[in-house]
């Protein structure tokens, strides 16, 4: 890609960052208390499957298979997710999940 086409990409992308609408971090708090159920699932699920990609992508099946069984069979596991997510409600969920994904399926 030539330097002028770089240049209006990166012109176009920085106007719309700068006239959008802030973003907003979503505590985990927020899961628990401003979610509903559907949009609460679909949240967790999309964090669970994210990790399972990521693991695949890296090469390390087992790892991604072992966060794909954590998170889909092992019974308790949304419970406990709402659990820390309760505890720690200030936190970033993303953070929660990796941190007791790393619990169920250590890193090798």
């Amino acid at each position: 890609m030539n330097k002028v086409k770089l240049l209006c990409m990166a012109i176009v992308t920085s106007t719309i960052l700068v006239f959008s609408n802030a973003s907003i971090a979503v505590e985990a708090g927020d899961v628990i208390t401003d979610m509903g159920d559907n949009e609460r699932a679909g949240y967790m699920t999309g964090m669970a499957d994210m990790l399972v990609y990521l693991e695949y992508a890296k090469g390390n099946n087992e790892r991604g298979q072992c966060i794909y069984d954590w998170f889909y069979k092992d019974e308790g596991t949304i419970e406990k997710l709402g659990d820390y997510f309760a505890k720690y409600d200030s936190k970033p969920p993303e953070g929660i999940m990796v941190i007791l994904s790393k619990r169920a399926c250590p890193e090798s």
